[in-house]
């Protein structure tokens, strides 16, 4: 094994090393070298990306007892090759990584809760735990975990001997056959943990925690911290601003502003929706007294299940076709179609050619486009 060098310095960004072996496989050139500070997928945190001289490191695997690099160019065995890890990525991922021990340490040492799953993606990181936790529950968790970051707490990480190890009470998701690492935040939390962390929890900048839900009879929550919660935050903020502007309202009285304009807006929907009904029962009244021939009615205001209302009704009063158009004659029209006398799937073939339109349905009922003017559509049903 390669000397792993984000064990004994986790913000080592550049370093040199010498090549030991580079072969191609279908993954990239297969690159062993005799020192590393790239850290391998592990732990849950991916595996870094950089550059070894000039070639960029794709992937970073621990493979039968080797830290395996992968390139998309290869080296040459033997030589010596500067190397440079992308920090900023490697930093925010060490900031989230960090910031979840905090808050798995305080759920367990508050309710006793494991963590017993745990993913972090680029823009989030889930962890599930196997308790029930409500939402006042978990801002507790997250005001005490941002308290630990205030108070700079330093982050230790070692080797424990097999004497020191037994004596440990730590946090591990599953059993351990191999030399295990420790990683301490004050009297926080203790778990067994082979990622590279930051230095101090000051360096965490701040916690969020976004959501939680029901999964497998406890819960999966998800946050941020570090760079990602900053830039969520900064966001979500610009978001707020803006939708205050909108409302002309103070940003914690958005809620409020929201919910009267939700309020104003149902009641906007019933005006609307008996002014529709109004209208289709003067169009039905409108029509009471025809018996045959077709019927063509252009922007009725009514929405799309009340124009088939309105069609419905109207088919029972007449052996002809029932249209509904809507649209204007730049643009083109919509158009829903019904009988009860004439069978449409077998005459709108001849419709839409005759009026450039496409569309289809039932033998009682048709809807579509035309890309033609209203003159054309009442000529050609009234002819």
């Amino acid at each position: 094994m390669a000397i792993q060098l984000y064990y004994d310095d986790s913000h080592m960004s550049e370093f040199e090393a010498t090549v030991l072996s580079c072969e191609e496989t279908e993954k990239g050139f297969r690159t062993v070298m005799d020192q590393t500070a790239f850290f391998p997928e592990g732990g849950g945190q991916r595996a870094d990306t950089g550059v070894i001289g000039s070639v960029a490191v794709t992937d970073v695997q621990t493979e039968d007892g080797e830290v395996a690099h992968y390139l998309k160019a290869p080296l040459e065995p033997g030589r010596n090759y500067p190397c440079r890890i992308d920090w900023d990525v490697r930093f925010e991922r060490m900031q989230n990584h960090s910031g979840e021990h905090i808050v798995s340490g305080i759920v367990h040492a508050l309710y006793g809760y494991d963590n017993v799953g745990f993913h972090m993606s680029e823009d989030v990181i889930t962890i599930d735990f196997n308790g029930i936790l409500e939402w006042d529950q978990l801002l507790d968790v997250e005001q005490k975990s941002n308290e630990v970051i205030w108070k700079n707490v330093p982050i230790m990480a070692w080797f424990p001997t097999e004497e020191e190890l037994a004596s440990l009470d730590f946090r591990s998701k599953k059993e351990l056959d191999e030399a295990v690492r420790m990683v301490r935040i004050g009297d926080v939390d203790l778990c067994a943990c082979c990622a590279p962390h930051v230095s101090s929890t000051g360096e965490i900048g701040i916690i969020k925690i976004l959501s939680v839900m029901k999964h497998r009879g406890g819960v999966r929550i998800e946050m941020i911290a570090g760079k990602t919660a900053y830039e969520k935050l900064r966001n979500d903020y610009e978001q707020v601003r803006t939708v205050s502007q909108m409302l002309s309202a103070k940003h914690d009285e958005i809620a409020a502003s929201v919910s009267h304009v939700s309020n104003e807006t149902e009641e906007l929907k019933q005006t609307i929706y008996e002014l529709r009904m109004s209208i289709l029962k003067s169009r039905i009244e409108y029509y009471r007294d025809i018996s045959s021939g077709n019927i063509c009615e252009f922007n009725t205001g009514l929405a799309d299940s009340m124009c088939r209302d309105l069609i419905n009704a109207l088919v029972e009063k007449t052996d002809g076709i029932v249209g509904v158009f809507t649209g204007d004659d730049s643009a083109g029209y919509r158009y829903i179609l019904g009988s009860k006398q004439v069978n449409l799937r077998e005459v709108i073939r001849d419709i839409n050619s005759a009026l450039s339109g496409k569309g289809g349905g039932s033998p009682t009922m048709v809807q579509g486009t035309m890309n033609c003017t209203k003159e054309q559509i009442t000529n050609y049903f009234k002819a």
